[in-house]
């Protein structure tokens, strides 16, 4: 058996596209074979091998050739241009309900979708009461299909894929319309192929499934494969396309020194490093001290790979931690309290910015993340050269291990979401380490849960 669940190969899909309907019949009769349509590539030159049992998540604007590439894969359509080779059963759900009739009741597409995968009655039969269970739409699963509201719709559809025995899994952004607990349930399913070593492939706009769930993702843009590799760089290459960005930010806002030299001269000082002692004139050397550049790359806990963009009308110059009167600790050990300092400088007047920090796993899920918007604080307009300092204190409520913490400053406009200016993801490496608190719970996050005997009875 080969190693490569799916193998593209040079795919490429090509449509004609008319002005009016009645053009592609005039196209057809014409006695000089006159074009009168227009071609459009949706997808070009696709190359892509899906291992077996990996998860792959297919992200990409609107309009990039995502789905195209899903139902392409799954045989709904034939490519235009180069090969498809699939080793497995597949199961698709590409749209909402995509193959089942509105005019049957679900009991009988369900049925009808086993005839289609190769199963018969009896086979279907023998699984109905489990696709029905974890369905859960009790009594309707007897009524038509065209009754049913789109969340229904979905849990019929995804329940009946998933409980086929497929090799392959494919779902294209059909679980977004499902309420939350079902997209739990159907997120618990992935979990359980990919212990099953089987293959999953989706497509999403959720940024944050795409980093908790995916072995690798690749990037769609223009019908061409922009970007392949993990899930962290690809979300920030999306980010990029999302927000216009087509060169690096240092370039943008004229920052002194290019990312290779700035992570060349961060390695460098982080071997000379000295240790840092707990003493406040650390910080009160951080607070009186005005700088202009980025100073960043020479903090302790700096990370060369941090991710960022914006408009650079604000830059964040510089940061500082402490933890009981410790600047820069190496780690930060579990229930304690950190006090994150951001410095900011003004490159032009912003009449409401807004600052803020988040918390991210080192495969970019965020954990926790506020601004001074979220917390209802009033921040006065920078002017240009004007340099502020914001202090966020919380408390170290998760597991042990490696996290990256992020700054950022936005421009609130009333009636719209914050536009960035500068936001830094993944700027400061933050190492936790287990104390006694650690000891009292399981997971990531610490609830600070309290247990209490209240009534004993022999």
């Amino acid at each position: 058996m080969s190693e490569f669940a799916i193998e593209v190969n040079q795919v490429s899909k090509k449509y004609k596209l008319y002005d009016a309907p009645h053009q592609r019949l005039w196209e057809a009769l014409h006695p000089f074979k006159k074009k009168m349509h227009r071609e459009f590539w949706a997808l070009n030159e696709i190359n892509l091998k899906v291992k077996q049992g990996q998860t792959l998540g297919i992200i990409g604007r609107n309009g990039s050739g995502k789905s195209t590439l899903l139902q392409m894969i799954a045989g709904v359509l034939s490519p235009t241009q180069g090969q498809i080779q699939v080793n497995g059963r597949v199961s698709a759900l590409l749209e909402l309900g995509a193959g089942f009739n509105p005019e049957f009741t679900g009991r009988e597409n369900i049925y009808f979708y086993g005839t289609l995968m190769g199963f018969t009655r009896d086979q279907m039969k023998a699984r109905f009461s489990e696709i029905e269970a974890f369905a859960g739409i009790g009594e309707f699963m007897d009524q038509p299909v065209k009754t049913y509201s789109s969340g229904m719709f979905m849990r019929a559809a995804f329940s009946a894929a998933i409980h086929v025995d497929p090799d392959i899994l494919i779902v294209d952004e059909a679980l977004a319309v499902g309420d939350v607990q079902f997209q739990s349930k159907c997120y618990r399913k992935f979990l359980e192929f990919q212990k099953q070593g089987k293959t999953i492939l989706f497509v999403t706009h959720d940024m944050q499934t795409v980093a908790k769930h995916c072995d690798e993702v690749i990037l769609l843009e223009g019908g061409r494969v922009m970007g392949q590799g993990n899930a962290r760089d690809m979300i920030y290459r999306y980010w990029d396309l999302m927000m216009g960005a087509v060169e690096p930010l240092e370039d943008r806002i004229s920052l002194s020194e290019s990312s290779e030299k700035k992570e060349t001269q961060s390695s460098e000082k982080k071997e000379k490093q000295p240790q840092f002692e707990p003493n406040n004139e650390e910080l009160k050397a951080f607070l009186n001290q005005v700088t202009k550049q980025d100073q960043c790359p020479d903090r302790p806990n700096y990370n060369p790979s941090e991710y960022r963009y914006g408009s650079g009308d604000v830059q964040i110059v510089d940061y500082l931690i402490m933890v009981n009167d410790h600047v820069f600790p190496s780690v930060v050990r579990v229930g304690e309290r950190v006090e994150v300092y951001l410095k900011a400088v003004g490159r032009k007047k912003i009449q409401n910015p807004t600052y803020g920090f988040g918390l991210r796993t080192v495969d970019s899920v965020l954990l926790y993340g506020t601004n001074t918007s979220l917390y209802r604080i009033f921040c006065p307009a920078i002017q240009p050269n004007e340099q502020v300092i914001y202090k966020f204190t919380f408390s170290v409520n998760i597991s042990p291990g490696t996290y990256f913490l992020g700054l950022g400053v936005g421009d609130k406009v009333t009636g719209k979401q914050d536009d960035a200016i500068d936001r830094r993801y993944d700027l400061i490496q933050f190492n936790v380490e287990s104390s006694d608190v650690q000891k009292q719970f399981d997971g990531v996050v610490h609830a600070d849960c309290q247990i209490e005997s209240l009534v004993s009875v022999v």
